[in-house]
């Protein structure tokens, strides 16, 4: 069960995808890029706003200029927001990585949560990446994928 903060943090995004006509089109290099910059600038004001300052780009190490999307340190959870999760190339083992470097440093990470667009789930649910989430277990650290949902008819 995930905690309260982090089911409104994806609460909140799914908000903002919500408002964002074509968010769930396939854009593209360039365009995609942008708009998916809009989208986690826009969310990370939302989320610092009704969730707590501090939560949003926090360094994992310091001086690293290695950053983790949001920090839930109460709750020990990191949360990446990972839309490419659902493409063969993703930033899946960088994220990973995150939060077992980070794991001493920053309170014992317990759970990292990837939110990601519509066939993140289907592309975790792969042998490879099921065998990198079974060895994060071994490390004390749960993987957890959300998927932002469209809304009906959409």
């Amino acid at each position: 069960m995930l905690p309260e903060r982090v089911k409104a943090l994806i609460a909140l995004a799914n908000h903002e995808a919500a408002s964002i006509p074509d968010f769930f089109a396939i854009k593209g290099p360039g365009l995609g890029d942008r708009a998916t910059a809009g989208f986690i600038a826009s969310l990370r004001r939302k989320a610092e706003s009704s969730l707590g300052p501090g939560i949003a780009e926090v360094e994992i190490l310091r001086n690293s200029k290695v950053r983790v999307d949001y920090w839930f340190k109460p709750e020990r959870t990191f949360v990446e927001i990972a839309l490419s999760l659902r493409n063969p190339l993703s930033e899946f083992e960088r994220d990973v990585l995150k939060a077992v470097v980070a794991q001493p440093k920053r309170g014992a990470v317990k759970r990292l949560v990837l939110v990601g667009k519509p066939g993140a789930t289907k592309r975790v649910a792969s042998p490879w990446y099921q065998t990198v989430i079974k060895w994060v277990k071994t490390q004390g650290i749960e993987v957890h994928v959300e998927e932002l949902t469209p809304k009906s008819g959409a």
